[in-house]
Order: C-alpha cells, then sequence, then structure tokens
C-alpha cells in the first residue's frame, strides 16, 4: 500500500527476516575481511587503550562482535519502529557515538593492513544498522506538518 508521499506502509520483508539476512550478510562480510586482512599478511594484532599490547584478533571475535551488536539494534529499531521519533533519535544516536568510535580501533593497529581491515570491520555493521533503520523509517507512513494538521478540521 503506497500513501501520497511515496512511502509504503510496509517493509517488503518482514522486520525479523529482514533483520536476520542483514546480521548474517554483516557477519560473513566481516569474516571476509578478516580472512582476507590475514592472507594479505596483516598481523591482526591491537594494542588496545588500558588493556595488555599485542591483543590477537580472531575470527570467532569477529563473529560474535558483528552479529550481537547489530542484533540488538535491529532489535531495538523493531521497538520503535511504531515511533517516528524514536526511531530517529535511536538512528542519529547509534550514528554519532558509533560513527566516530570506528576511527580508534584502526588507531591501535600494528600495521596498515590491519588497519584498513578494522575500519572495514567497524563500518560494515554500522552501514547494515543505518540501512535497516533508514528501510523501517521509509516504510512508515508519512505524517503532516503540525502547521497542516492544525488547520485542517
Amino acid at each position: 500500500m503506497s500513501t501520497s508521499s511515496g512511502r509504503s506502509s510496509e517493509l517488503r520483508r518482514p522486520l525479523p527476516t529482514l533483520g536476520a539476512v542483514v546480521v548474517l550478510v554483516a557477519t560473513l562480510l566481516n569474516l571476509g575481511v578478516f580472512f582476507t586482512a590475514h592472507a594479505l599478511g596483516a598481523s591482526l594484532r591491537l594494542d588496545p587503550l588500558g588493556q595488555e599490547p599485542g591483543h590477537l584478533l580472531r575470527w570467532v571475535d569477529v563473529a560474535w562482535k558483528t552479529a550481537l551488536p547489530l542484533a540488538i539494534g535491529i532489535g531495538l529499531v523493531a521497538l520503535l519502529r511504531r515511533s517516528r521519533r524514536g526511531l530517529l533519535v535511536l538512528l542519529v544516536a547509534v550514528l554519532i557515538v558509533f560513527g566516530p568510535t570506528s576511527a580508534v580501533p584502526p588507531s591501535v593497529a600494528h600495521d596498515g593492513i590491519t588497519a584498513a581491515a578494522l575500519a572495514l570491520l567497524h563500518l560494515i555493521p554500522l552501514a547494515a544498522f543505518t540501512v535497516v533503520a533508514l528501510r523501517v523509517r521509509s516504510a512508515q507512513p508519512a505524517t503532516r506538518p503540525r502547521a497542516a494538521r492544525s488547520v485542517a478540521t
């Protein structure tokens, strides 16, 4: 069903299905980045702030640290999808908090390939979350501006 603004009132796929597909694809993409970086000779070692230097990044860490936060984020989108303002606030908060923090991990990498891989490992789930949130938001019915609502009787 379409509204006059061209927005669809329904997602093409149910949100749980869309969310599961997005989590799976993002996790597989991140694992692909991890194994590609490893094949290119990346050390996959980090010196995280406040932790022991030389932390070795493992594929299992990449998998769960991609899937779990992304699934939680999509779950929050599902809870807030009826609220235009709530969904927008969540999207902006995630972008403000996690966008800049995606730049930190590459700065603690031991080598350039690891740094580039870390940047991608953080940007892929952020982009996946943003796509889901924007798809859900675009499926919401369009609302009339406040002035138009007060004039209409």
